[in-house]
């Protein structure tokens, strides 16, 4: 059992060289072996050094207090001295090319690792963004990556470590074979206890995550702009600064403790090594003063004895250290190996016109028990509009999510054009649609990056840009300022960076919806922050661009879905009306009452 135990370690350890030579790998090859190179080189100069240092202690002591070729002698110290220096030299010259090739190396391997974590995180499922189990370990992977990054730095180290250790292991053993060995032993019960004392430490700080997030949460407000006018006008900066306070003196508190009382041990059995080297030393100094041993092989076994200690100590620490980054690498590789189980389910290409069909499709999302959409039957026909209406959380927005394939019905399918959208390529199908969300994203970049973003294909299109600003209004937008489409949104990487209000954001993103030119326009609450006169001339423009196009809108402001060919009237998850704005009129049910609601209090005010 221990032996299989001892191998599995083994493997483990092994699998974590590999992991770290691979990522070295692909980050730089060139660099990988310039670095793999100095390691080697790095572990040899210090024995060159002893040696020289020997045996310039060898030829002083040698030296007869009357010495009549004082200048064949001087000679010889200058010579070995050269030698010395030569070693010193080489020695600063590699660390100094080491110091640059390990800063750049590491820049690529961080780059390396935050483009794997964030090509995967892109390719998952929306409905992971829905669980803060997501979040948790997205902030570990992020987290554990900076600590892995050093694992390739702890195992280059270790193989330099790992020759030193044995050039040195191999000179004491020739002077007492069991000299190497009980320094060995020495150091072996503060390895038990490091690595002990490390895997405690990674279990809290896993189990705590969720503190740290909070106590990151509580900071971000006090910081980040986005809260910065409410904590101004609502004075509670001691009431956040007195949270963060709470959360970080337990946080700490239970981290002190946790560390304290595994560290208590290892300090204790780190005297041992030191006790053995004590003992060795005094054997070599025994030897010399009996003549069995020169003089300088006390610098020599000294040197070996500092070299075998600092190594071991050295590699007790990194492999401590690996084993700590071995279980943030275990835990990193977990989150990698999350798959997206919507894309890559299909082949087909889809062709436009679409005609969709929803086939008695009901939906919860992930984790919760109650379903947001109940049995729905309609289709959507080819080039129609519909207008899906409702009170919120009636389901309309997770219609669009569905229609876009960002989740799979719980119960149902939904067809388009008679096939299963899940035997579709995800790209290709999504690629029909251009849709403007109603928690739209705002880009911290120019203008034309804001609004190109949708269809990168055609960023350059100068024709299509000016049709897609002229059909949303951003056109007013834009003329505002010097730098036209290229001018940066926000502040928050140019100075020079031009602040939007809520309405303008808007016309930005209608512009970036109008700029793809999908075959099914889906627009959710698009005129939600725009004034009265701005929303008259988006639904007017709207209309224009739908022509010989399918449309899928929503708004609470029924006055604007008089247009669509069919409104679909939703009421907890469930269909309750379906026809035009006439017949719904005539039919004295819900939409009607909602409409005169809506018609009373405008003509109110």
């Amino acid at each position: 059992m221990i032996i299989k135990n001892l191998l599995a370690k083994i493997e483990e350890f092994l699998d974590t060289m590999r992991f770290c030579f691979s990522i070295s790998l692909r980050a730089s090859p060139k660099y990988f072996l310039i670095r793999l190179s100095l390691e080697l080189i790095f572990s040899v100069i210090p024995f060159a050094g002893m040696f020289v240092g020997k045996e310039i202690i060898n030829f002083l002591v040698g030296l007869p207090k009357v010495n009549m070729e004082a200048l064949v002698s001087i000679r010889e110290l200058v010579f070995l001295l050269s030698l010395l220096l030569l070693t010193k030299v080489a020695n600063n010259f590699f660390t100094r090319i080491k110091e640059y090739f390990s800063k750049m190396h590491r820049d690529l391997i961080a780059k390396e690792m935050d483009t794997q974590i964030a090509r995967h995180t892109a390719a998952l499922d929306l409905s992971y963004f829905d669980s803060s189990k997501f979040y948790n370990e997205i902030n570990n992977a992020r987290r554990d990556s900076f600590s892995i990054q050093s694992l390739t730095w702890f195992v280059m180290d270790i193989i330099r470590l790992g020759i030193q250790f044995m050039i040195s292991f191999v000179f004491l053993a020739k002077l007492n074979s069991v000299f190497a060995f009980v320094l060995i032993a020495a150091g072996i019960p503060s390895v038990i206890y490091e690595k002990k004392l490390t895997g405690a430490i990674y279990r809290w700080q896993r189990k705590n995550v969720p503190e740290e997030r909070k106590m990151n949460y509580v900071l971000s407000i006090l910081t980040e702009r986005e809260f910065a006018k409410d904590i101004r006008l609502f004075s509670v900066q001691r009431e956040f600064l007195s949270r963060f306070n709470a959360i970080w003196n337990n946080w700490f508190s239970n981290k002190r403790h946790t560390t304290f009382k595994n560290s208590k041990k290892v300090m204790l059995l780190s005297i041992l090594p030191g006790i053995a080297a004590t003992g060795i030393s005094l054997f070599v100094g025994l030897e010399i003063i009996y003549g069995r041993l020169s003089a300088g092989d006390y610098v020599l076994y000294s040197g070996m004895i500092d070299q075998l200690m600092s190594g071991m100590f050295s590699i007790i620490i990194l492999i401590s250290q690996i084993y700590d980054n071995n279980i943030r690498l275990v835990n990193y590789n977990k989150f990698m190996r999350w798959k997206s189980s919507l894309a890559d389910s299909g082949d087909k290409i889809p062709e436009a016109p679409f005609e969709i069909c929803f086939v008695n499709v009901s939906f919860k999302y992930p984790g919760v028990e109650k379903y947001i959409l109940k049995d729905l039957n309609f289709s959507i026909f080819q080039n129609e509009k519909v207008a899906l209406v409702g009170l919120n959380g009636a389901g309309k927005s997770t219609i669009v999510k569905l229609v876009l394939r960002y989740y799979d019905p719980t119960e149902g399918k939904i067809l388009v054009n008679g096939i299963d959208i899940r035997e579709y390529d995800i790209e290709q199908y999504r690629s029909h649609f251009s849709v403007m969300f109603q928690d739209y994203a705002n880009y911290a970049f120019t203008v034309r990056d804001n609004i190109t973003m949708s269809d990168l294909d055609y960023r350059e299109d100068i024709v299509k840009l000016n049709n897609a600003i002229e059909r949303s209004g951003v056109q007013s937008v834009v003329n505002k300022y010097s730098a036209g489409l290229d001018t940066y949104l926000t502040r928050q990487f140019e100075e020079e960076g031009e602040e939007l209000s809520g309405g303008e954001w808007q016309k930005i993103c209608l512009a970036r919806t109008f700029f793809r030119e999908g075959d099914i326009i889906i627009l959710d609450e698009p005129s939600a922050a725009l004034d009265p006169e701005a929303e008259h001339q988006v639904f007017k423009k709207f209309a224009e661009l739908c022509e010989g196009k399918g449309a899928i809108f929503i708004s609470h402001r029924l006055s604007n879905v008089t247009m669509a060919d069919r409104i679909i009237v939703l009421e907890n998850g469930e269909i309750i009306e379906d026809v035009s704005h006439r017949e719904l009129m005539d039919l004295n049910g819900k939409y009607f009452y909602m409409f005169k609601l809506q018609a009373e209090k405008y003509m109110a005010g």
